[in-house]
């Protein structure tokens, strides 16, 4: 073989990477010079080299079978774990996803179901207007009842009334009350601070008993705390008519006879007591009642409409969830996939093929032939090294042209 035929060979096969052909040709050419170029030592330095290459190839063999079988049960695993998350992922969006979706459908329904008609999640729909305008009258007539009362209990326990022209109006509403009671002392001033609130306690708690006057007991009740409340204020209207009759008497040059409940009956500032505070703080106590029930209506409202729109928010939050899972699956499924083409490219091939195996030994001839040639032996030897070269070819099974 001369260079002319096997370097376009060898460089087909190699790559041009001329530190494997030194080699080879390096080790020809020095068997040659050891035996003086011979065609019968040729023919055993061949067969040699070529029992050595199929060992070698025969130990990478086994290398590469066990290397083989790793990466297997390594490509199985993750067979197996796709297969884990393919049917996670089916589960996810055929059918967590659409119960999720569908939860959120009929939260997003049943919250538009409220806005639309509320009165089918509460007992009444809300109403600001009249809250506002139940809890200003209630207000005012919280002021009305604190100032009238403050002067009524004053005026009928603590003050001494003197006659003049402002005698009923200041007997009713008494400016200097408060003021008053307090150089009286603390006990006076304390009772007729908070006198008021009783009344605003009796309001309220004759209307809470009048909800479900069908029952016995309340019904009782009920009328009780009227009596009861109409007694005290009679006391007190009582009191203040008969101060006013008595400083009459006082500057009177009349003998006026003592003032009796019956004259109370027919005294018209007994009723004006009676009307301006028995009758308001039962006003108070009903207006209240109605702001109350619209507060709280509205409280269930809110309350509704909030659990609503929690619970809307909630099921949008678990598809969110859902999808964030199912990408994140997807994203492992391509790992996964990616793992396995990488293991898959690390599957050795047999390190020598019959080419590879035709190479080196065309390059091991080469040195051979260049010992014979550079010591100007006969060129039938070296036809003959040729000749045994193809003859060995032929014998192993590869043909000369291949």
């Amino acid at each position: 073989l001369n260079s002319e035929i096997l370097d376009p060979v060898i460089d087909g096969i190699t790559g041009g990477n001329h530190s494997d052909i030194k080699d080879y040709e390096t080790q020809g050419f020095r068997d040659a010079a050891k035996v003086d170029g011979m065609a019968p030592a040729f023919r055993n330095s061949i067969v040699h080299l070529y029992s050595k290459l199929i060992l070698q190839e025969s130990e990478k063999k086994d290398k590469i079978k066990e290397k083989n079988f790793e990466i297997e049960q390594k490509i199985e695993e993750l067979k197996n774990k796709l297969a884990l998350k393919l049917k996670e992922r089916d589960d996810l969006q055929q059918k967590d996803l659409p119960e999720a979706q569908k939860e959120f459908q009929d939260a997003s329904k049943e919250l538009s179901d409220f806005y639309k008609n509320p009165k089918s999640f509460v007992r009444e729909e809300k109403d600001t207007f009249l809250q506002w305008i139940y809890g200003f009258s209630a207000l005012t007539l919280m002021i009305f009842l604190y100032f009238f009362y403050s002067s009524v209990v004053y005026s009928a326990i603590f003050r001494d009334v003197t006659i003049s022209k402002f005698t009923i109006y200041n007997s009713i509403f008494y400016p200097r009350a408060l003021e008053e009671s307090w150089q009286k002392g603390v006990a006076s001033f304390m009772l007729t601070v908070f006198a008021p609130f009783i009344f605003y306690a009796i309001g309220i708690v004759l209307d809470t008993f009048k909800k479900k006057l069908d029952d016995p007991k309340r019904k009782l009740k009920y009328f009780t705390g009227l009596f009861f409340a109409f007694i005290l204020d009679s006391i007190l209207a009582y009191h203040i008519s008969e101060r006013i009759y008595n400083s009459k008497a006082i500057n009177s040059f009349e003998t006026l006879k003592p003032y009796t409940l019956s004259d109370a009956l027919v005294d018209l500032n007994y009723w004006i007591i009676i009307a301006l505070g028995f009758c308001v703080y039962i006003l108070f106590g009903i207006v209240f009642s109605l702001y109350n029930e619209l507060r709280t209506n509205s409280l269930k409202y809110e309350k509704s409409r909030l659990e609503l729109e929690k619970i809307k928010e909630e099921a949008q939050q678990k598809i969110n969830r859902i999808k964030e899972k199912i990408s994140s699956v997807n994203d492992e499924m391509k790992n996964c996939e990616l793992q396995i083409l990488e293991l898959k490219k690390e599957f050795d091939k047999v390190f020598y093929s019959p080419i590879e195996i035709k190479k080196i030994l065309s390059l091991y001839t080469k040195g051979w032939i260049t010992f014979l040639k550079q010591g100007k032996y006969p060129e039938s030897q070296i036809k003959e090294i040729e000749s045994e070269l193809n003859n060995f070819y032929v014998k192993i099974g590869v043909i000369k042209d291949e």
